[in-house]
């Protein structure tokens, strides 16, 4: 995380999705779908609860400006919730055995406050007091590996 006092740790879970890929060739648009589920565990220093509240610049979980600091208790949110992503992603293959692709993948959850049980939900907001969309840019390089198959018969 980019705040030193803030740390982020868990996973997140896609069980079921769909996608398909557009164009032939050496480049291809993908995008897909898919069901998940995320847990994830995240502690601050700060108290990220009150951000965007009574005129607090903030800007979120990433990089937030706050000099709030709680030093007494300890902000935690464990954070559990399924979700929806979507991604989208262009395919180069440069050769026979070697592409790169790079894309954008986004999850919506079910809003959750931050320092708030699993069970307590926030709304849709822009604000930084609830937890419902986690983004990421990526770059993938893709190997093939040529190997053969004799199946008996």
């Amino acid at each position: 995380s980019p705040m030193e006092s803030s740390q982020v740790y868990g996973a997140i879970w896609s069980f079921i999705g769909i996608g398909t890929g557009l164009g032939k060739g050496a480049i291809r648009l993908q995008i897909g779908i898919d069901l998940n589920l995320a847990a994830m565990y995240i502690h601050s220093d700060k108290d990220l609860s009150t951000l965007g509240k009574n005129g607090t610049s903030t800007t979120g979980l990433t990089g937030a400006t706050s000099t709030m600091m709680n030093t007494d208790q300890e902000n935690t949110t464990l954070f559990l919730r399924p979700g929806l992503g979507g991604e989208v992603s262009l395919r180069i293959n440069l050769g026979k055995s070697f592409g790169i692709s790079a894309g954008w993948k986004s999850h919506v959850f079910i809003p959750q406050k931050i320092n708030g049980g699993i069970l307590e939900t926030g709304g849709f907001s822009t604000n930084a007091n609830q937890i419902w969309h986690m983004g990421q840019g990526f770059v993938l390089l893709h190997f093939t590996f040529p190997y053969k198959v004799r199946v008996p018969g």
